[in-house]
């Protein structure tokens, strides 16, 4: 059963179907499942594309660029400056308690794996937490 969302972009036209990542399936399965939803899929990741590796972020991108798609996104990120030293520091504590990782930055391993970054804001939890709430898609040339 496809879903539709009601998300559209500035020229009007409708997106399509919407597939949120999971964290307990294979990225590879679940890249497969977005290249057979048809044109502008609307992807979503709750805490699940830090957990991929930057080969499977590069297949996203490849069948997101080319369905005509957007990724929405929620993620642990590293954070700056001093927060940056204190997550580095506090690192192991962190993946034993929480399962969170703060060793990378999210925003910029999108941007390796192909994708435009055009909305990012960085939100702060706590002492160190830090994550990154934003759109990923790729613009036509």
């Amino acid at each position: 059963m496809s879903r539709r969302v009601t998300l559209h972009s500035e020229d009007t036209e409708a997106w399509g179907g919407q597939f949120w990542l999971a964290a307990n399936e294979n990225p590879q399965t679940q890249v497969n499942k977005i290249a057979g939803m048809g044109p502008k899929p609307v992807v979503g990741s709750d805490m699940v594309v830090w957990t991929w590796p930057p080969a499977a972020l590069a297949d996203l991108s490849a069948v997101v660029e080319e369905a005509g798609g957007i990724l929405v996104f929620l993620e642990p990120t590293a954070g700056l400056g001093l927060r940056r030293a204190a997550q580095i520091a506090a690192g192991r504590l962190f993946r034993r308690t929480r399962g969170h990782d703060y060793r990378r930055d999210i925003p910029a391993e999108l941007r390796a794996a192909g994708f435009v970054v055009t909305t990012q804001v960085r939100l702060r939890h706590r002492v160190v937490g830090d994550y990154v709430r934003g759109e990923a898609r790729h613009f036509s040339r």
